[in-house]
């Protein structure tokens, strides 16, 4: 199912325009604006389970993409098996971080990472590319904030505004997104898009 951040509703709500003429032309647009917020900020403002693959970390802490709730981590071995299914919590084999800003984008480990609870074979063999399997609710959340949705609505009705009126040559660009026209009353609707968005950008120090 295609991403969908706004409504063609919320559009002509922002617009005070009706947008029935080129419904379909908005569906998809909303869909390519949604693609091009995911892009720009490094991940989904959705939640699905899915399994991922990393290296075993050289560290106590695995970054990670950003994920909600508890997940699953599976250690293995250099052949492909099984080393270990890991345990979470204090006093146990990892911890999950940030802890309170309802999303998590890393993996500490409790016990130094190269021998998990001494339970790792002298010669390492844990340690390698792919030997870390996670499963987890890959995403954002289950809701998607609500100006994200204001800034997927403004990308959208911007599009729509020019499909219907035109304007003039600009050359701001987002990520993949090139804003081809100036909107007509010369709002800077793009600094409102990007101060959002940019409040979310997935970085990594």
């Amino acid at each position: 199912m295609s991403l969908k951040y706004t409504t063609r509703s919320k559009v002509e709500q922002y617009l005070k325009a009706d947008l029935s003429a080129v419904s379909s032309e908005v569906e998809n647009w909303i869909i390519a604006a949604s693609s091009i917020i995911d892009a720009y900020v490094g991940y989904s403002f959705t939640s699905a389970s899915s399994d991922k693959y990393y290296d075993y970390p050289k560290r106590e802490i695995l970054f990670t993409d950003r994920f909600t709730g508890s997940p699953t981590v599976t250690i293995y071995n250099y052949d492909g098996s099984v080393f270990k299914t890991l345990t979470e919590g204090i006093g146990k084999d990892y911890v999950i971080q940030p802890y309170n800003d309802g999303y998590a984008d890393r993996i500490v480990f409790l016990s130094n990472p190269y021998y998990l609870d001494g339970l790792l074979d002298p010669d390492e063999q844990q340690i390698g590319e792919r030997r870390v399997k996670i499963t987890a609710n890959w995403g954002y959340g289950a809701t998607v904030p609500e100006d994200v949705v204001l800034a997927c609505t403004m990308i959208v009705a911007d599009i729509a505004e020019k499909r219907i009126k035109g304007g003039t040559p600009s050359s701001e660009s987002l990520g993949d997104y090139s804003i081809t026209y100036k909107s007509i009353e010369g709002g800077g609707y793009f600094a409102g898009v990007k101060a959002i968005l940019d409040h979310y950008l997935n970085i990594i120090i």
